[in-house]
């Protein structure tokens, strides 16, 4: 993880180190979602924002129901994992099932990343 100390005029003591608001392990100025752990920092599409904070899959700035056609496509194409799981895997157990799905609720109709 990161600590802190590679931070440019760090001493590598670590006195007060960065606030890390989701206890994922992952310093607030290097996770790529704040709010919800994810210490992994799955970014499928690259796009800067965590998978588990990302369901805006067609990368318009907003979840909605493009997106939902998208996730759905991809769960009735294949939902146990296979060509579509690395895309659509918002909480990265190498599936697509209904845990990706309660994430998917939990971002829809909102800005991409709002749901830190």
């Amino acid at each position: 993880g990161v600590t802190g100390a590679e931070c440019p005029g760090a001493s590598g003591k670590v006195v007060n180190p960065a606030p890390d608001v989701d206890f994922d392990g992952v310093y607030d100025f290097a996770d790529n979602c704040r709010s919800m752990p994810n210490s992994v920092q799955m970014d499928s599409d690259g796009d800067g924002f965590g998978n588990i904070c990302d369901a805006d899959f067609d990368n318009n700035g907003y979840v909605n129901f493009g997106d939902f056609a998208r996730f759905t496509n991809a769960w009735s194409i294949n939902h146990e994992g296979g060509v579509y799981a690395d895309e659509f895997d918002m909480n990265g157990d190498g599936l697509l099932n209904f845990g990706d799905f309660g994430i998917f609720v939990r971002n829809f109709n909102k800005p991409v990343g709002s749901a830190e």
